[in-house]
């Protein structure tokens, strides 16, 4: 169902932002009266109270909190202290998070963090940049990088014997395989940081940890143990006094409970948290609560409402920067309201902005990287370990470092004999190497000469048609004034075939590689344009893509100009008024378009002309196959494919 799946995207992300915080007091008034007295204290005294509110920049908007960060940094600046100055460029990389500049937050956070470890060590405040870097690097969709700062955190906490902190960082990782849709490892991660956490006191500083069991055990569709833990979410965010987690708590249950089909109870819900989130004034959370409301309007057939949240939520995007996670979210948001509302033509126009932003997203992480991050630390824990046994061995054995100075010379000496023997076979390869780099450069040189020429090629007969046809209408304006409107509609037709020529070879081209599912959504944008012209004709789709296969820009290019060419003879040729396409994918793959018309004629001339030989021309090439036949019932079966016969 359309609603669920978007109702598991979107408390995906309510819960992950989550990550690792836990400052943000409940107390607007309390700061009003603490900033009142701020101008009456001395600067060391103003400082630790401008800080005292800077801890809570969860619960207060960017603007408020740079004043106070501005504030802070004119004193540390008075006093040269490095350790405030370096806090303050933490506030103020809080800050940039707060206004969704993740990358220049980013940079500032990381090089906070370098600075202070080398001159302070692992301390509280240390832990808190970690935290924030953490969060900075979630939204940032950097999952491999995310997992390789909580690995690092788990250690430098494992250390120092930081129970809390060890369980934040558990959270982290717990985070990332929830981001992958790897569940069952998602699990284990929280539960190993939840045994940690045994007294109320811990339970309340990582309240969000429930959030994030919540929503995992709602992707597994565990309602009761989705009740249990969004509502132990709620107790111990109320406790704690955290606006931010207690407003992530009431959008998650708003969420979990529209999934369930409980909606004036979600409606309640909702409320609470867009209620508390407006406290804050964070553009990533108020974007992510506007794609939850729209979807929900949705849900209770109020698409409207949903599609001026969407476009609000879009604004507030194009203002105050990009992220993929949310941005992708509102148009699939979006997408749902238009089409519920049956306004198709929109509903074509915001599935390609969609497409577009999953392209520049796509194989950004993986799962593999993340992996291999995790079998380093694992190595990293023995060897400290061993390190560790080693150090006690040598307190108590001081005879063995006679002993170990005479085996570090042996190995010495095997090293230079062996560094000699690599440096002759390192030459040997070498030369090996610049052989054989030559003949492939010069081979790719010609591969890609010849790819060009057939390219240029098949742009030649394919748009020289479109060019010598709207030279012929211009002829025709210029001898018959009196020309019909249909002059102008084929020169508007032939013009508009050759935009969409360029456009499909330029989609192929930029790219090194397209999967068969990418060349499948393209042609489904190109019915949607052909439903246009073609208003009588039904156009059934289905795809069984079991193995996403793999193609290069030649293979893809090939295969998109023959069903397009296929496909449009089928609308233009068959006089049919239902066509199907089916595309499957396993160990091969094959494309069928079936036509209810009149079926194949006696000579290609009669059904096709060039198009056709054009089709058997492109597939010989590829080493596909290719067929056509004519149906029992009327009508003409094409079929192409990898299968080997």
């Amino acid at each position: 169902m359309l609603h669920s799946y978007f109702n598991r995207t979107l408390i995906s992300f309510i819960g992950l932002i989550t990550y690792l915080h836990g400052n943000a007091k409940i107390g607007n008034q309390q700061q009003k009266i603490q900033q009142s007295l701020i101008d009456n204290l001395s600067n060391e005294a103003k400082l630790s109270s401008l800080f005292a509110l800077c801890d809570r920049w969860e619960s207060f908007g960017p603007d408020k909190l740079k004043t106070l960060v501005d504030s802070a940094k004119l004193i540390s600046q008075k006093n040269g202290n490095l350790q405030n100055l370096l806090i303050t460029d933490y506030y103020y990389s809080a800050y940039l998070f707060q206004k969704s500049k993740t990358d220049d937050a980013l940079q500032l956070i990381e090089q906070t963090a370098k600075t202070y470890f080398g001159k302070y060590g692992y301390d509280s405040i240390y832990t808190r940049i970690l935290s924030l870097e953490g969060n900075i690097l979630m939204r940032s969709n950097k999952v491999d990088e995310m997992m390789k700062s909580s690995l690092y955190f788990m250690k430098q906490a494992e250390i120092h014997h930081d129970t809390i902190n060890i369980a934040r960082a558990l959270t982290g990782i717990g985070n990332v395989y929830l981001r992958l849709n790897n569940q069952p490892q998602a699990l284990s991660w929280y539960f190993k940081a939840l045994n940690l956490l045994n007294n109320e006191e811990k339970r309340r500083k990582l309240s969000f940890l429930f959030n994030n069991l919540a929503i995992t055990y709602y992707h597994l569709d565990k309602e009761d143990s989705v009740n249990y833990f969004v509502m132990k979410g709620i107790k111990y965010a109320e406790q704690s006094g955290n606006i931010t987690n207690l407003a992530n708590a009431w959008m998650l249950k708003g969420g979990m409970l529209t999934g369930y089909s409980h909606f004036p109870e979600a409606e309640i819900a909702f409320k609470n948290g867009i209620n508390l989130r407006k406290q804050i004034g964070d553009y990533y959370n108020i974007v992510a609560d506007m794609v939850q409301l729209a979807v929900f309007y949705c849900n209770i057939d109020q698409s409207q409402k949903a599609v001026e949240i969407c476009k609000d939520g879009l604004s507030i995007v194009e203002k105050y920067g990009h992220n993929y996670g949310n941005e992708i979210a509102l148009y699939e948001a979006l997408g749902f309201a238009y089409k519920n509302l049956g306004n198709f033509e929109a509903l074509a126009d915001v599935q390609k902005h969609s497409i577009d932003l999953k392209d520049s997203l796509f194989q950004q992480n993986t799962a593999e990287s993340i992996a291999t991050l995790q079998a380093k630390y694992d190595l990293q824990k023995k060897e400290n370990l061993i390190m560790q046994q080693r150090f006690d061995l040598s307190r108590r054995n001081y005879l063995l470092i006679g002993l170990s100075a005479f085996s570090v010379l042996l190995i010495l000496s095997a090293f230079l004999l062996l560094k000699s023997y690599r440096r002759r076979a390192a030459l040997r390869t070498a030369l090996l190497m610049s052989e054989a780099k030559s003949t492939t450069e010069q081979a790719i040189v010609n591969a890609e000469n010849n790819e060009r020429k057939r390219i240029a090629a098949d742009l030649h007969d394919s748009l020289g048609a479109y060019a010598a046809s709207i030279a012929s209408n211009v002829d025709n304006l210029q001898t018959n004034t009196t020309a019909s409107s249909s002059v102008f509609q084929d020169i508007r037709e032939n013009a508009q075939a050759i935009i969409s020529e360029l456009a499909d070879t330029i989609w192929v081209l930029k790219r090194n590689e397209l999967p068969l599912t990418a060349i499948s959504d393209r042609l489904k944008s190109l019915i949607i344009r052909l439903r246009r012209s073609y208003t009588k004709i039904e156009v059934d789709f289905s795809e069984s893509i079991i193995q996403d296969i793999v193609f290069g820009p030649s293979q893809a290019y090939s295969l998109f100009q023959i069903l397009s060419e296929a496909l449009v003879n089928a609308v233009r040729h068959s006089e049919g008024n239902v066509i199907k396409v089916i595309i499957t994918s396993n160990q091969f793959w094959e494309v069928c378009i079936l036509d209810n018309g009149k079926g194949l004629l006696k000579t290609w001339s009669e059904f096709g002309g060039n198009g056709l030989d054009n089709i058997k021309k492109r597939a010989a090439e590829m080493n596909w196959s290719v067929e056509w036949q004519n149906l029992q019932n009327g009508g003409t079966k094409f079929l192409v494919s990898n299968t080997p016969k």
